[in-house]
């Protein structure tokens, strides 16, 4: 658990100070959508 820790706040900080927000996940909504649009279509 503590390698674990360490490896998700070094993340973090590396985000931070590259001026990266590591918590944005900006394609999820729109792979969400396609997904969706993919699996209507019958093709999954």
């Amino acid at each position: 658990g503590a390698l674990m820790m360490h490896f998700m706040l070094e993340t973090i900080i590396a985000g931070r100070m590259m001026g990266v927000d590591p918590f944005d996940q900006p394609a999820v909504e729109e792979g969400k959508i396609l997904a969706k649009k993919y699996l209507a279509e019958g093709k999954g």
